[in-house]
Formats: C-alpha cells, structure tokens, sequence
C-alpha cells in the first residue's frame, strides 16, 4: 500500500453508512465471517482437491474463478507474519480517518514493534456479500489484488453489483492473480446488512491469509 489513503486518491465515492461505520474492531466477537480466498497452489485446499488453481474459496466450497460481489464496508488492516515460520503474530485493524493509513501512529508504532523479526503485509480488508451464494465473506485486498479491492468499492458506491474474475499473472518464477472487475447493472439488496457489519466489526483475521501472502516464488 502507498503512503496515501488508498480509497480517497482512488476518488472512491464511498457510501456515507460505510465512511461513517466504526470499522475498528470491538472486544467480543458475536459470529466470525470467513475470509474469501483465492486459490494458489500452496493453497491446502488446492493440495486437498478442492478447488482449481485461481478459483474463490469460501466456506469450505470452491465458488469457481468468476463471481458477483457487492462491498458493505471496509477497514485498513496490517499484520506481522514471521519471517522464519510465515505465521501471523500481530494484526492491527483501523477504520477511515483523514490521515493516511501508514502515515497514523498505531501503523507507525505497529511497524516499529515488529519489523525485525517479521513481514508486514497491509491492504483494505472488505466485507463482501455474494448475492447468488447468499453468503458473506472478508477479502483481504493487498499487493496485486489492491486495485480490484478498490474497484469493487466503487462499483459499490453506486449501488451495483460487481462481476470479479481473477486473472493469472507471472514473471520468472513467481506467480500471482489480480482481479477484473466489471460493474453490472443490477442494485444491489441485501437483508441483514447491519446484523452483518456487527459481526465484521467484532472480528480480527485468524490467519487463514497466510495462504495467500506467502512470497515464497510461487506467489505474490
């Protein structure tokens, strides 16, 4: 991520409920919503025969390499992933703010604190609602998938659904997919919207993005 508000310097013209929403996490988790992934071929559900090479996965379910997306909210997120085992040790949350995220003190003081023994990956975590699935996951929107992440939240601000597809990409030996997103013409309408963003609020990453930020040469 650059050292600008990603959102703002993209002219994302966010709904106000979703500006305005406290994205900060909360203390007690009432549910969880799962992360939606994308496959790799380090994936474990790849390994286990459960999903292609490229394919969205959530729930324990291939959703195949094309869905429909709608955001409902975003917030900024770091995490600190051991350079040594690739686990995640730290993970700091933030909501919308005028300062820029990597320009705030708790980035600042999170890099501070981890940097020596461990990898810090940021991006724009958003909550997603699959219309056709009827099912909601968390896209954790960093590096190469930054771009579609925020294409999404402005096919979103406009009250559309989005069509997503992942794209390979490669260069020597690593490879990696970004996202083509297409607006559709569809509103969107979707029940349950602040049950939803209680439960997002409420929760922090439990490390299933390993899977998908390991720069090991095979990914990126």
């Amino acid at each position: 991520m650059s050292d600008t508000n990603e959102v703002a310097k993209a002219n994302v013209p966010v709904p106000q409920e979703i500006a305005e929403s406290n994205l900060a996490a909360m203390d007690i988790p009432i549910s969880y919503i799962p992360s939606l992934k994308i496959t790799y071929k380090t994936s474990k559900h790849f390994e286990e025969g459960k999903a292609k090479l490229g394919d969205f996965f959530l729930n324990e379910q291939s959703l195949g390499s094309e869905i429909e997306v709608t955001a409902l909210g975003y917030r900024y997120q770091a995490m600190a992933m051991d350079k040594v085992t690739k686990e995640f040790q730290e993970t700091l949350i933030l909501a919308e703010s005028k300062t820029p995220f990597r320009q705030r003190t708790e980035y600042i003081q999170f890099v501070k604190e981890n940097e020596r023994k461990c990898n810090i990956i940021d991006g724009i975590d958003i909550l997603l609602y699959l219309p056709k699935q009827n099912l909601f996951g968390v896209l954790f929107a960093k590096k190469k998938l930054q771009a579609g992440g925020l294409a999404i939240l402005k096919v979103a601000s406009k009250g559309n659904i989005a069509k997503i597809k992942t794209i390979p990409k490669e260069w020597k030996t690593f490879a990696w997919y970004i996202l083509d997103v297409v607006p559709t013409a569809q509103a969107v309408q979707v029940e349950d919207t602040e049950e939803k963003l209680e439960i997002y609020n409420s929760q922090t990453d439990d490390g299933t993005f390993a899977e998908e930020t390991e720069t090991s040469g095979r990914q990126r």
